[in-house]
């Protein structure tokens, strides 16, 4: 099996990526760390990945097994048998982490009240070499600039209600998790099975597990992992919410929870009443001093 990701500068994320895939006995691959074209959050272009992975994956026979994740908020653990793990996927599709929160765009048709983690995640998937080719393929049927400027999670996406059948999300997290939206040591902890400490997320034991998001809450890997170089490099990615952040975040979600919305919704109908309350209370003073 194939571990590839693409990043294109080296930080504490990356190490922590390649340090857990090698203690997994993964050999991981590292796609466009001399390529200087934005990718990223930062530019808001993401499409490197699709140029890079699909000259990467040309290169290989089109039935090898490939896993393809983020590089600077995923680890690896218990992962040794990965590759059997995810052997029997169907050679025709693709499997994809599964995401808490909606991204980038809402409103498309998932069946969301079935799943505590219904939507696509773009961050960790796997499938056959040819396969994944074969879904990229539209991302190549303009110039190489409008690849560029494409989101690798809306592209999915919309190819998965565009195919129905081709892309399948593991809602269940068997095998992948993604924490954002999840309540440590509630959703997911650490337990300990024949004195090895095994992840649990969901009732189940996945071993890839992403830190998606701007917050990213690395306290488990310390449960995970007595390596004293992990757990640094685990500190180094961690940006948690100030207690006043969160507790402003809190208070927002739970004023948008008032509104008939779904969950990854509520923080915005949270920010919209408050501006509407300010609003009240600045015109009601204003006509008091009148």
């Amino acid at each position: 099996m194939h571990l590839i990701t693409v990043s294109n500068k080296r930080c504490p994320g990356l190490e922590l990526w390649e340090k857990t895939a090698r203690l997994n006995n993964l050999n991981p691959v590292i796609l466009g760390l001399d390529d200087k074209r934005e990718l990223g959050h930062e530019s808001q272009k993401f499409g490197l990945k699709f140029i890079l992975l699909a000259n990467y994956l040309r290169t290989l026979p089109p039935a090898d097994l490939c896993l393809v994740t983020d590089g600077f908020d995923v680890i690896f653990h218990n992962a040794q048998n990965l590759e059997e793990r995810l052997r029997p996927l169907p050679a025709h599709q693709l499997l994809f982490a599964a995401d808490v929160f909606e991204n980038p765009d809402q409103g498309n048709p998932y069946k969301t009240k079935f799943f505590r983690a219904p939507y696509l995640n773009s961050g960790v998937y796997a499938g056959r070499a040819s396969t994944i080719l074969n879904v990229l393929a539209g991302a190549f049927e303009t110039n190489e600039q409008d690849t560029m400027r494409l989101d690798d999670q809306r592209y999915y996406v919309e190819y998965m209600f565009r195919n129905p059948g081709v892309i399948l999300i593991d809602h269940a997290c068997h095998h992948f998790a993604c924490t954002a939206g999840l309540e440590y040591h509630q959703d997911f902890s650490v337990q300990s099975v024949n004195s090895v400490p095994t992840l649990t997320v969901l009732g189940n034991t996945p071993c890839v597990l992403h830190f998606q998001g701007f917050y990213k809450d690395t306290r488990i890997v310390r449960e995970l992992y007595h390596n004293e170089e992990i757990k640094t490099l685990a500190r180094k990615i961690m940006r948690m919410p100030s207690p006043w952040g969160k507790a402003v975040g809190d208070a927002l979600v739970r004023l948008g929870s008032k509104v008939p919305v779904e969950k990854s919704y509520q923080v915005h109908a949270g920010v919209c009443i408050a501006l509407l309350l300010a609003l009240g209370l600045f015109l009601s003073v204003k006509s008091f001093v009148m």
